[in-house]
């Protein structure tokens, strides 16, 4: 018997709180094989285009244990057999139901060994820690929250809270908060920040992600029940963006007419101004078709866009420039004016946002983003705009470009057009001269994470992805 497994059962010799759950034990060995074979059985089960794989469970016993290895190596979390045998048997039951209701969350198989006050500060880079290692650091408190502050040297510095009733609870970051509440954090975390845990909303109420709802489903802005499994082992790039919740999805595939279709379920249907040619798209092994703009005044617009963040949003298409093209490519358009712009100049990409009035600067005045000299290389590029608060982002193909501080308030509602930048006077009017495809806009700040898995699965036709009870570990 190991160290830890021995220490792991003092535990249970002592005793656990009666609100904490046992099953049958089972060993650090297996936890592994056995969650991965629950993973696999359900992925079989409830998804309609299974990968088949017949290496599933040792693909998924080998995920489990790189994402759960530094948790069950952590000297400051206990494993604990009989907890982990609940938290399978949980699992089990919801995967009979295809996770249709939120499951248990994995930290029930293990032991938090911190005392209040004790410090619980992450690894980190420049005091930026990964959402595992936050995790890992909230398993370690246990029943308490691990906060994290700033120190008089404006360095991270987390310890063991106790926590208090929902509402008036400070959460520093999505991990703080208790069973049944969220920490209304924006998505993009920054030690210094703080929130409010808030009760988990029920179905019908307005919400922006998942964490706000006690289904752990937001759908179409609204909290709702799952139909099935949402998170399929293998998916395709389509499904793999609705799963994220767009609030538009232009997929731009059309043959012919002139609606462009919202495949989001707000149904957003846009409209396309002649000329369009349709041109094969950017996604691997797909028929599906992307559209062609030749610069003579052709575009995609969308009238109005409702229930967009005020705080997040990010956009993200599949854009194609000739040697000798280029050109607006998107703008969204709040109550106010513009607010994003995407450019092309020549094989350079180039974004702006409005930022803050201070000094030297009015308000409104574009804050502009660029990439490298020559990034739209030929073919079809991955393009995102992420802004989280003041925070705004480019990221090229997936991975960040250039970052800006300062940008202005989102607006709640906008108008979306591709394209086309008209202008009073229709010799200034400017056209892309390029293809456009996979349209898409979300009330969130997407993760890095995510826009890499985007632009897997667009080049692969499909991709593999870790399960969600990993979630966490993105």
């Amino acid at each position: 018997m190991t160290s830890r497994t021995w220490l792991a059962s003092l535990v249970l010799l002592v005793g656990c709180a009666p609100s904490e759950p046992l099953g049958p034990p089972v060993t650090p060995s297996a936890f592994c094989p056995q969650l991965a074979r629950v993973i696999c059985d359900a992925d079989d089960d409830c998804c309609e285009a299974t990968s088949e794989d017949p290496d599933c469970v040792d693909t998924e016993t080998v995920a489990c244990a790189e994402t759960l290895g530094q948790l069950l190596e952590d000297p400051r979390v206990l494993y604990v057999p009989e907890r982990a045998g609940a938290y399978l048997e949980r699992l089990r039951a919801d995967a009979a139901e295809c996770f249709a209701t939120p499951t248990a969350d994995v930290r029930l198989a293990f032991e938090g060994t911190l005392e209040l006050g004790e410090s619980c500060t992450p690894p980190s880079v420049d005091d930026v820690p990964t959402t595992r290692d936050l995790f890992i650091a909230a398993a370690a408190c246990g029943e308490d929250a691990c906060r994290a502050h700033l120190d008089l040297g404006g360095h991270l510095d987390a310890r063991c809270e106790r926590r208090e009733a929902a509402g008036t609870d400070a959460c520093s970051h999505p991990f703080d908060c208790g069973t049944g509440e969220y920490c209304n954090l924006a998505a993009g975390w920054r030690a210094g920040d703080w929130g409010r845990c808030q009760p988990t909303q029920g179905e019908g109420w307005a919400c922006t992600r998942d964490a706000e709802c006690a289904s752990a489903f937001c759908d179409a802005g609204r909290c709702t029940t799952r139909t099935g499994l949402a998170q399929c082992l293998v998916v395709a790039y389509p499904d793999l963006v609705l799963s994220t919740d767009p609030v538009l999805f232009l997929r731009l595939g059309e043959r012919s007419g002139r609606s462009a279709n919202d495949a989001s379920s707000n149904a957003t249907h846009g409209s396309y101004a002649e000329p369009v040619e349709r041109v094969e798209g950017a996604l691997s092994g797909s028929d599906d078709r992307a559209i062609s703009l030749s610069g003579m005044g052709g575009s995609v617009s969308v009238a109005e866009i409702e229930a967009l963040s005020t705080e997040e949003v990010t956009l993200e298409l599949f854009v194609s420039i000739p040697e000798m093209g280029g050109g607006p490519i998107a703008m969204l358009l709040g109550e106010d004016g513009e607010f994003l712009r995407l450019d092309a100049e020549g094989r350079t990409l180039r974004a702006s946002v409005p930022g803050m009035p201070g000094e030297g600067m009015m308000e409104g005045a574009p804050l502009a983003l660029a990439s490298a000299d020559g990034a739209l290389t030929e073919g079809f590029h991955h393009v995102a705009l992420v802004v989280s608060g003041r925070d705004a982002r480019l990221y090229l193909d997936g991975a960040e470009v250039s970052t800006v501080t300062g940008a202005g308030d989102l607006p709640a509602r906008a108008a979306l057009r591709l394209g086309l930048e008209p202008n009073e006077d229709p010799m200034m009017t400017r056209s892309l001269t390029g293809s456009l495809d996979e349209v898409a806009l979300y009330r969130a700040a997407l993760e890095p994470s995510v826009l890499t898995a985007h632009v897997a699965a667009a080049r692969d036709g499909e991709t593999r992805r870790d399960s969600f009870v990993y979630a966490w570990a993105r």
